[in-house]
């Protein structure tokens, strides 16, 4: 398979998926810490299955942030960026698109499809540490299991931290860790949906592509930190 195709089939997959958590969550319990789980738990899934069926093809990155993490760390030639951030990118809004054909109008209408927004006491500031702190382990946890001999334990894994930062932190900034993630609901919100009388899908973007793409450039960084580094080159 080629590695753009897997890609995008692997992000909108995963948007997909993630998504629908996001919009079924309340409709199956109104309690607010039932409704994180169930979306932390079907996301960590969900990328643990999406990396085990598409990693061998192009690593299954599905996230801009972790493809500069990969190319910061010299794990990846850096020309892969552009088209890899394009496929994330339609793949994304494809996914997002794909559920809006799927829910309920109501429903899509209620949820926003998904669309990120931060909680009323954090600031855009403030969201863009909580994002790039919270991408810096998801991604630093992508480059150390790419190390690891077996792929499906790799794979779990990356889901496993994925799902505990959005248990830990999705009620704070939706733990998006994902530039496209936040880029699907907003295009199709913007397009389909009745924001008129709620927040701009755009309010938040900056937060969820600055926040990111800082965390993933930084855990890319600590492979050059020399003891790190030293440690690395031991382990080979």
């Amino acid at each position: 398979m080629n590695a753009l195709l897997a890609e995008f089939l692997g992000t909108l997959l995963f948007v997909l998926v993630g998504v629908t958590s996001v919009c079924s969550a309340p409709y199956f319990s109104a309690d607010q810490v039932t409704q994180v789980i169930m979306i932390a738990t079907t996301n960590g899934i969900g990328l643990w299955v999406v990396i085990f069926l598409f990693g061998p093809y192009s690593g299954a990155y599905v996230n801009p942030a972790v493809t500069l993490g990969v190319i910061s760390a010299k794990q990846k030639n850096r020309k892969i960026f552009f088209p890899y951030l394009a496929a994330q990118t339609i793949g994304a809004v494809s996914g997002t698109f794909l559920l809006y054909l799927i829910l309920p109008r109501e429903l899509a209408e209620f949820t926003k499809i998904g669309l990120p927004h931060l909680a009323p006491s954090i600031g855009q500031l403030g969201g863009i540490i909580i994002e790039t702190v919270i991408t810096f382990t998801l991604v630093l946890t992508v480059l150390l299991a790419s190390r690891m001999k077996e792929p499906f334990f790799a794979a779990m894994v990356i889901g496993a931290v994925l799902g505990f930062l959005i248990l830990i932190f999705g009620a704070v900034t939706g733990a998006i860790m994902n530039p496209v993630r936040a880029f699907g609901p907003a295009m199709i919100a913007t397009i389909f949906l009745d924001t008129s009388a709620s927040l701009s899908p755009w309010r938040d973007q900056l937060v969820y592509w600055i926040g990111p793409f800082l965390g993933g450039v930084i855990a890319g960084g600590t492979f050059y930190i020399p003891c790190v580094k030293h440690h690395i080159t031991s382990k080979k």
